[in-house]
């Protein structure tokens, strides 16, 4: 099968969160649909932002499930399927029969969860496969209402269920970027060479892991869902549409001077999402190394947006460079009793932490400290803290940030650390922690959060007015 024309267009939640948008989302699609070959990939419904969408609910009633009950849970699901009947309702004006048809189809869904509920509260266990499963719904909602949307409008279409993709998988270690591409991809290409719709739909959600989705994948683990089909279907480029215009070279709430950036490489981008880039899954970035990956705004389409992808001589003197501020850190500094931070007290510190599943962003070690940059709102650090009583004295400093710079250009810049550091020094902002990874794309330092603004406008003008005289 000739593959070559094909777009995956990925829909964020947001941008399905309502009838209305539902509606400019097919609008794009009809337009799209005219030049080439479409395969649609959606996220759980977001009514206005992700904290209130279907995922986020259903989170929220798998926690509370044991705590609060069933019945409680079963509010939310009664919330989440009226919210997608009201919205087919909107959609569907003209076709009864299909509209009772979807109706029940959503009904159905929802009772199938209701019953795994119950059966849940009896067990009196969650496992990372049942909350999977509680997961998986919001995407077939979702499929379900726009797919006989779809249909209503003349639109040739399918929905593909991914839910049971990954089967007899028990054992986390299997699953690294070798199980996707050896395993899923060759079954995805198997599933759209049998399928025989114009314009297929496909669930976000791709199947059950060993430690869960979330654990495994994280939040918008349809952006990932969408980059292996891509690769499945050999297609041109992965376009996921968003509320944002694409990567910016600051937050344009901050710096007013911001643009949104035409390319940026996957190296680039796996910093940018590792220091707080919220825009893209991490993952795809083990993907987008093979193919090209375009952030788009589904309120200006004709916008190209930002390319994600493998570096080339049309991109070669595009500018990239980011600044962005992680908010809300803090520093987890240990003052060791030996008297200096040996290997073995590395590897405990690590493995602590690794042990609660803690991320930790940033680490700096002098011969008597070890200090760890991370989020403040994480869980367990109390049982870190007892583990390490023996290492040494913790001390811990709230109220920081992280302020970065990534981009590929900072390898050619000697000299260029120093003049970011003595930009924030300039402006009486205290630097507690300096970091540079290998790769020579990356700066960051911790500052307190009070200053994130003032650190983030002048390291911006720093960067960009330099970029300036050498044009």
């Amino acid at each position: 099968m000739e593959t070559s024309n094909i777009i995956v267009q990925k829909f964020s939640g947001v941008t399905v969160g309502s009838a209305k948008r539902m509606r400019k989302v097919l609008q794009l699609i009809k337009n799209s649909n005219n030049n080439s070959d479409l395969i649609i990939v959606m996220s759980a419904i977001s009514p206005k932002k992700k904290i209130h969408g279907t995922t986020s609910k259903l989170i929220q009633a798998t926690k509370e499930l044991l705590v609060k009950k069933a019945t409680h849970s079963f509010e939310i699901l009664n919330e989440i399927e009226e919210n997608h009947i009201n919205i087919l309702n909107k959609l569907i004006t003209d076709n009864e029969e299909l509209r009772l048809e979807t109706e029940k189809r959503i009904k159905e869904e929802c009772n199938a969860l209701r019953e795994f509920l119950k059966a849940l509260e009896i067990i009196k266990e969650i496992t990372p496969k049942s909350s999977d499963t509680i997961l998986s719904t919001g995407e077939k909602l979702v499929g379900i209402v726009f797919t006989a949307y779809m249909k209503n409008e003349g639109i040739d279409t399918e929905l593909i269920d991914l839910e049971k993709l990954i089967t007899d998988v028990y054992d986390d270690s299997l699953i690294d970027t070798n199980f996707y591409l050896k395993t899923l991809v060759p079954k995805l290409s198997e599933i759209f060479s049998n399928c025989k719709a114009k314009v297929p739909l496909v669930t976000g959600f791709i199947g059950s892991f060993p430690l869960g989705i979330l654990e495994t994948i994280g939040r918008g683990y349809s952006d990932f869902t969408a980059s292996l089909v891509s690769l499945a279907v050999n297609a041109k480029e992965v376009q996921i549409y968003k509320n944002i215009s694409g990567i910016y070279s600051a937050d344009p709430l901050v710096v007013e001077k911001a643009y949104v950036l035409p390319y940026i490489t996957p190296e680039e981008a796996s910093e940018l999402v590792f220091y707080g880039l919220k825009t893209i899954n991490p993952l795809c970035m083990d993907i987008a190394r093979n193919q090209k990956i375009r952030i788009k705004s589904i309120n200006n389409p004709d916008n190209p947006g930002t390319l994600i992808g493998p570096c080339s001589d049309e991109y070669k003197n595009v500018k990239s460079t980011v600044v962005l501020i992680k908010k809300d850190v803090l520093i987890y500094n240990i003052n060791c009793r030996k008297g200096s931070v040996a290997h073995g007290t590395m590897k405990k510190v690590f493995d602590t932490f690794n042990k609660f599943g803690i991320q930790l962003d940033l680490v700096s070690t002098s011969q008597m400290n070890l200090s760890i940059a991370l989020s403040n709102d994480v869980d367990k650090l109390d049982l870190v803290t007892t583990e390490l009583k023996n290492i040494g004295k913790v001390s811990i400093r709230p109220h920081m940030a992280i302020l970065s710079v990534v981009g590929r250009s900072l390898k050619s810049q000697v000299g260029f650390a120093g003049r970011i550091f003595t930009a924030l020094a300039d402006n009486n902002i205290n630097i507690h922690m300096i970091s540079q990874g290998q790769s020579e794309i990356n700066i960051s330092c911790v500052i307190n959060q009070e200053s994130k603004a003032l650190a983030l406008k002048c390291v911006y003008d720093l960067i960009y007015t330099d970029e300036e005289k050498k044009e």
